[in-house]
């Protein structure tokens, strides 16, 4: 019995240690806030270049989201229209990942931060409320100097 307990134990300091955050200065936070912030110009961008894609598709909000969430299926059967709409929003989408990842690298190169710590505070900022608030009053006190 005592040899479980001692097993348990250890297996859970091994998991503990390793999923353990890394904790990042409250500079390193308002980097981050500020690159996150210079991506929102791209992203509200690609979002009015999906609308007026929509438009000259004559694509209605509904049908957009039935045709997103059914685009791999093999039988969803889509008009050719449809499928032209799906290919140049599909070319868009690249575009824009293309375009964010370029911009934040080149933003990283002027950042304290990295590529890695870039990536885990915006995979905290998304997973954790508590830290997305700290990350909201930094975005705040950016606009408002801005």
């Amino acid at each position: 019995m005592m040899r479980y307990l001692i097993i348990l134990l250890i297996f859970a300091w091994i998991t503990n240690t390793t999923t353990a955050q890394k904790l990042y200065a409250p500079k390193e936070e308002k980097a981050f806030a500020e690159l996150y912030l210079s991506q929102s110009t791209l992203i509200n961008s690609t979002a009015q270049a999906q609308l007026e894609l929509m438009k000259k598709y004559n694509i209605s909000k509904d049908r957009y989201r039935t045709l997103v969430d059914q685009d791999l299926a093999a039988d969803y059967v889509k008009s050719d229209q449809e499928n032209q709409f799906l290919v140049e929003l599909r070319q868009l989408n690249q575009e824009t990942k293309d375009l964010k990842s370029n911009k934040i690298k080149e933003a990283l190169k002027k950042s304290i931060l990295d590529w890695e710590d870039y990536n885990t505070l915006l995979d905290r900022y998304k997973n954790d409320p508590e830290f997305a608030k700290r990350i909201q009053s930094y975005f705040k006190d950016i606009k408002k100097a801005s």
